[in-house]
């Protein structure tokens, strides 16, 4: 929610030097990032701890990690293309 509405509304960044916002676009989607590629991580050892008895949900959750990289990638380049 904060992404997609927050970010133009937020009193945090009202000292936001850059044009609409850039500077937190990019520290949001870098902060959504990281924060996906570690849960894909401690997903990963889980599933090989448990001996792989969890498989559909390892599938379902790859399947989200995917597709939060691309949002995010996404939500970079959009970052990159409103700083400029």
């Amino acid at each position: 929610v904060y992404l997609s509405r927050g970010i133009k509304r937020s009193h945090l960044n009202k000292d936001d030097s850059g044009r609409d916002n850039g500077r937190s676009y990019k520290i949001t989607a870098l902060c959504g990032l990281a924060l996906t590629i570690t849960l894909a991580i401690l997903g990963a050892c889980h599933h090989y701890n448990t001996a792989g008895g969890d498989a559909g949900l390892v599938i379902f959750s790859y399947i989200m990690v995917v597709f939060h990289l691309i949002y995010y990638f996404v939500y970079i380049g959009k970052a990159k293309k409103v700083s400029k």
